[in-house]
């Protein structure tokens, strides 16, 4: 009379996604499915795990499934695996199997091995079982340290032990997982920190400008608002890696420079304290002016359609002289300031000849930084090498190399930044010359047939230090701007020594540079 065959289950697991689409769990699942043939065991159910074994912490969700199947069983269970380390990387699973053992729950084959643990196993039998998990974790936790040592080693050579992100492409060259810049993403990702730089555009507008222009997550999804904001935050596109609240340069080559991220960075931790009731809606001044005491001025709304402006002091016990105006103060005294730059033909051509030689002047200038920084440059690379010299020769401990060559490497990117930003071309400043030019013809229009985007930037071009003094505005003029108001406060009260326009422009004490309100 043939014996009943006793019930069981399979435990096939690999450690990674490749392995799982190869031969390897369907390797352990036949030779599990023969020896349960060769044995008498019907075996009811089939558990296959995808997990790093690396990763010796985590829950093991699957493992306790097939735990909880097998204790809703009424009759012993065996459970069936191909090695011990397939069904194990701890000594916690000894803890849950071996009560159940003990109990009749369940028994244990190991295929491999011929090993068949029960509750009246021999002790020997026992003490294999223990020493082929005692090896199981000795190998794991050395696969973990190979791993530790391998991120780390990428991480000294500079190199991003993840994915790549946003605004640069993971590849594959001969058998090496590579990064480089993505030619479609980066320029859209370093508009998007230009546009941010200039405080005329929140997070939230960013967000949407971007979405406009039709930027894309690597996987093609629509970017998401905690995305931008993401990238507005992170060094990686200024040439840092962020291990560990760390930062540590990278080799992939920067999309923005250091100077334009730490601009960012300034705006967004104002913005961060200076949290404004009607901050989503499109003010015209928002962000733009602060009051004479330094605190920012906010634009909020009366009567569901009058625009007003005030300090944000009035929010906290302290007092400020300023007091409540009209958005269209603020507009008129922007007004104003733009009609000072309009130039008749004939003045805006003795502009262009002054501004031409102050640019031949300039581009001297700026030959003479170069070489400065191309000095420096030479310096720290001389200073670089005798640090890993010494480093090397063991005669400086490993946590001031790591501090000494990481400022090393902040001061070679800045430098280059700085680099980079000298561009000494005439036909670019000739170009430039003639946008502002008719700029300044054209920019009380250009201001009226704006939408509220358009003002912004124009304003922010044009002014800057907006200060609420009273119920006045006063402002600076950005360069070069300062000059053609100049100009024109030149020709409105000198108009008889037009001809000595030169020598009457270089006398600064002349041509004040803020202006009060309207």
């Amino acid at each position: 009379m043939l014996q009943k065959a006793k019930k069981a289950v399979i435990l096939a697991r690999v450690s990674s996604t490749e392995q799982e689409y190869g031969k390897s769990i369907q390797a352990q699942l036949d030779i599990c499915r023969e020896y349960a043939k060769n044995n008498n065991l019907d075996v009811i159910k089939e558990f296959d795990i995808t997990e790093s074994s690396s990763n010796i912490d985590s829950d093991r969700a699957k493992f306790y499934q097939m735990i909880d199947f097998v204790k809703k069983q009424k009759e012993t269970i065996a459970i069936i695996a191909h090695s011990v380390d397939r069904l194990q990387r701890r000594f916690q699973e000894t803890i849950v199997l071996e009560p159940m053992i003990n109990k009749g729950k369940i028994e244990l084959h190991i295929v491999i091995s011929n090993l068949k643990l029960c509750h009246d196993s021999p002790s020997a039998h026992i003490m294999l079982w223990d020493f082929n998990a005692v090896a199981a974790r000795a190998y794991i936790h050395q696969l973990k340290d190979a791993t530790k040592r391998g991120r780390n080693k990428k991480i000294q050579d500079g190199e991003w032990p993840a994915r790549a992100p946003l605004g640069y492409l993971n590849y594959t060259e001969n058998h090496r997982n590579k990064i480089k810049i993505d030619p479609l993403r980066a320029p859209l990702i370093k508009k998007m920190f230009e546009d941010y730089s200039t405080g005329t555009y929140s997070i939230d507008a960013i967000y949407k400008r971007m979405l406009n222009v039709g930027l894309t997550t690597s996987g093609g999804k629509p970017l998401s608002k905690s995305n931008a904001y993401f990238l507005l935050t992170n060094p990686f596109y200024c040439g840092f890696m962020n291990i560990k609240e760390q930062k540590i340069p990278h080799k992939y080559g920067n999309i923005i420079d250091k100077a334009l991220f730490d601009k960012c960075q300034s705006l967004r931790a104002c913005c961060k304290h200076n949290k404004f009731k009607y901050a989503s809606l499109p003010f015209t001044f928002r962000g733009l002016i602060r009051c004479k005491c330094g605190r920012m001025v906010t634009s909020e709304i009366k009567k569901s359609k009058y625009t007003y402006l005030r300090c944000t002091k009035y929010k906290t016990q302290e007092t400020c002289d300023s007091v409540l105006i009209h958005e269209e103060i603020a507009y008129q005294a922007v007004l104003h300031a733009l009609r000072n730059l309009k130039v008749d033909n004939d003045l805006a051509e003795l502009m262009r000849k002054y501004l031409e030689e102050q640019n031949k002047l300039g581009v001297q200038e700026q030959i003479k930084e170069l070489e400065g920084i191309k000095k420096e440059l030479s310096n720290n690379k001389q200073r670089t090498d005798r640090l890993l010299e010494s480093y090397l020769n063991n005669a400086t401990p490993e946590n001031i190399y790591k501090a000494k060559i990481a400022e090393l490497q902040e001061e070679k990117l800045t430098l280059e930044s700085r680099q980079e930003k000298i561009k000494i071309n005439d036909a670019d400043f000739a170009v430039s010359l003639n946008e502002v030019l008719y700029l300044t013809t054209h920019a009380e229009e250009i201001l009226k047939s704006s939408k509220v985007d358009g003002k912004r930037l124009l304003i922010n071009c044009v002014l800057s230090n907006l200060i609420l003094d009273g119920q006045k505005i006063k402002f600076t003029y950005r360069k070069p701007f300062d000059i053609l108001a100049k100009g024109y406060f030149f020709v409105k009260n000198y108009p008889q020594e037009e001809s000595n326009f030169y020598p009457l422009l270089r006398r600064q004490v002349l041509y004040p540079l803020s202006y009060g309100g309207v």
